[in-house]
């Protein structure tokens, strides 16, 4: 793809046909389950090498993927060059890998992030209130660690929008571990 010629493009969707084939896919819901149990069992100072490690087999593994962060990172970033759009991409991996362990841990209840509200006086009024809020956000993060903190800086139920997973399996995963954990205060 030439620099800005054309539009970023987005990874393309198969149909997976075994229940083996599903739960390995890229979207699969072992993947997810690999992660979560991890996060419970893992020592922190040994975190960053398996997360390094997960990062390069999904780099290997997911090539449409990784070809259309590669390709937007062309469109971002044309000065990097094609070794420099790769090693970027290895990045936004790594990023990735990261934000999945924030999930696992937020989805297990944890409270592990440290928070900075700009804004705040804005957020209190509207939470004082006692009516409804509207709150839109750019997708920049991860859900299930910034949905319990608004729910929690509300005082109240805050109901999530977003598409849902890919997989069924994997969704209905997910949903189970927000509920098993805390996550009433915070519904997708």
């Amino acid at each position: 793809m030439s620099s800005g010629s054309a539009a970023p493009s987005a990874p393309s969707e198969r149909p997976v046909r075994s229940r083996w084939a599903r739960r390995m896919d890229v979207y699969g819901v072992l993947w997810i389950r690999f992660v979560d149990w991890g996060v419970r069992r893992c020592p922190f100072f040994i975190e960053p090498l398996l997360i390094g490690g997960y990062t390069l087999i999904f780099y290997g593994v997911a090539g449409r993927q990784r070809r259309a962060v590669v390709d937007n990172l062309g469109v971002l970033c044309p000065e990097a060059g094609w070794f420099g759009r790769y090693a970027r991409a290895v990045r936004v991996f790594w990023e990735f890998a990261w934000m999945l362990v924030d999930g696992a841990r937020a989805r297990g209840g944890e409270r592990h992030v440290t928070w900075r509200l700009e804004g705040a006086e804005n957020f209190q009024s509207a939470s004082d209130g006692g009516g409804s809020a509207l709150l839109l956000t750019a997708h920049m993060g991860n859900y299930d660690v910034a949905g319990p903190f608004f729910a929690e800086k509300f005082g109240r139920t805050v109901h999530g929008v977003r598409r849902p997973e890919r997989r069924a399996e994997t969704q209905e995963y997910m949903d189970a571990q927000r509920r098993a954990h805390g996550g009433g205060a915070y519904q997708v």
